[in-house]
C-alpha cells in the first residue's frame, strides 16, 4: 500500500466515533485488535499489538500473557487479530475460549498468518458484504476451518466513493460483534464454491467490490432486500 493510500486510510479512521475500553477483569469479553484499531476503539479490553507489520513474537507474548492474566471468556478477534491468533494457537499451547470473528483477517498475504489454518472453536464469524479490505471468500475459509457458522450483514454506501466507503465497512461490521445472529447466516460450502472475489490484500477494486456484493445478495436470497 502507498504512503498516500495509508494516510488516506488513517484519515478515514481518525474520524469515525469510537468507544471507551474499560479496564480489564477476569472473564468476559476481550478482544485481538486490528491494525491501527485498538481495543479502546473497540469498547472491550485487550491486549496491544503491533500495527503496520507481520505478527511478531512480542504480539504473541502479549496475547499469550493477556489469556493468562484475564481468562477471558470470548475473544473478539478482529482484522489483524485474527492473524495473532491463530499464529498463536500454531505455536503455543493455549486455551481459547469462545472466539467471535469480525471481518477477520488472517488469511491477508502482509501479516505472515496466511497458510495457518484457524483452530477448532466455538463461536461465530462476521463479514460484510460491503467491506474492502477483507473478502468475504476469505471469512468462508475461516469459518470453515474454524468450524464456525458465518454471517454476513450488508455493507452501507452513503457516498459516491465506493473504495472510501468500503474502509469504512470494514469499521462498520463491528457494530454486530454481540450479536448472536448477526445479519444472514449462510452455507459455508456455497460460499467456498462460489466465484466471489479473493484480493489477497490491499483494497478490493471497485469491479471485486461489486461481484462480492452481487454474489453475497445469492447467498442470501431470503435477506436480499436488505443488500439493495
Amino acid at each position: 500500500m502507498s504512503h498516500l493510500l495509508k494516510a488516506y486510510v488513517h484519515a478515514i479512521l481518525e474520524r469515525i466515533e469510537v468507544e471507551d475500553s474499560p479496564e480489564p477483569k477476569k472473564g468476559g469479553t476481550h478482544t485481538f485488535h486490528g491494525n491501527k484499531w485498538p481495543a479502546s476503539k473497540i469498547g472491550v479490553p485487550g491486549p496491544r499489538f503491533d500495527d503496520d507489520a507481520p505478527v511478531s513474537k512480542d504480539d504473541l507474548d502479549d496475547a499469550e500473557a493477556w489469556l493468562n492474566e484475564f481468562e477471558p471468556d470470548r475473544i473478539i478477534a478482529y482484522s489483524r487479530g485474527a492473524a495473532v491468533l491463530h499464529k498463536l494457537v500454531s505455536e503455543r499451547d493455549v486455551e481459547l475460549p469462545e472466539i467471535t470473528y469480525v471481518a477477520p483477517a488472517a488469511k491477508r498475504d502482509q501479516w505472515g498468518t496466511k497458510g495457518i489454518s484457524a483452530p477448532s472453536v466455538s463461536g461465530r464469524a462476521i463479514a460484510s458484504s460491503g467491506d474492502g479490505a477483507v473478502s468475504v471468500k476469505q471469512v468462508c475459509k475461516i469459518s470453515d476451518e474454524a468450524g464456525v457458522p458465518m454471517y454476513i450483514v450488508p455493507g452501507k454506501f452513503s457516498g459516491e466513493d465506493r473504495r472510501k466507503e468500503s474502509l469504512k465497512n470494514h469499521i462498520r461490521v463491528l457494530k454486530h460483534k454481540d450479536e448472536k445472529s448477526p445479519g444472514k447466516q449462510i452455507d459455508v460450502g456455497a460460499c467456498l464454491s462460489s466465484d466471489l472475489p479473493d484480493w489477497g490484500t490491499g483494497i478490493a477494486s471497485d469491479e471485486d467490490l461489486e461481484k462480492q456484493i452481487e454474489i453475497s445478495k445469492e447467498l442470501t436470497k431470503e435477506w436480499k432486500e436488505l443488500f439493495r
